[in-house]
């Protein structure tokens, strides 16, 4: 699962660089960096997402 992340992750940033957006380097991070940035952020930034998406995210047709 873990890849698939990467992998997303790659793609939003080579479309950075492509739109002139982004002109650093990336590396993907290690799993102990994301874990060490989550418990810095804290539960907050999680909890934000939700409740901006619980009822979803797109328009009704």
């Amino acid at each position: 699962m873990w890849h698939r992340g990467v992998a997303v992750a790659r793609l939003l940033t080579e479309g950075l660089a492509w739109a002139r957006r982004w002109s650093g380097s990336w590396q993907v991070p290690t799993t102990g960096a994301i874990s060490r940035a989550r418990v810095k952020l804290g539960p907050q930034p999680l909890k934000a997402l939700f409740e901006q998406t619980r009822n979803g995210v797109g328009s009704p047709l």
